[in-house]
């Protein structure tokens, strides 16, 4: 029932994402450092460190915040 409700609360929050933040966390699971992300995306190391924090603020509120992101 925990699991099933954890899974739960993880799409809802992919749901609510954009493509970008959503793909934030794909590289962020690969392994891929802030400055590598960065890159990928596109984005100043500056500018997405600021949507970083936003994201592990969204994931702690839904109670999905794990120490990878």
């Amino acid at each position: 029932a925990e699991t099933a409700a954890l899974q739960d609360a993880i799409g809802r929050v992919l749901s609510s994402l954009t493509e970008v933040d959503r793909r934030l966390i794909e590289l962020r699971l690969a392994g891929a450092s802030t400055v590598e992300a960065a890159n990928e995306l596109g984005l100043d190391a500056r500018v997405l460190r600021a949507r970083l924090s936003r994201l592990r603020q969204k994931l702690r509120t839904e109670g999905v915040l794990t120490e990878w992101l």
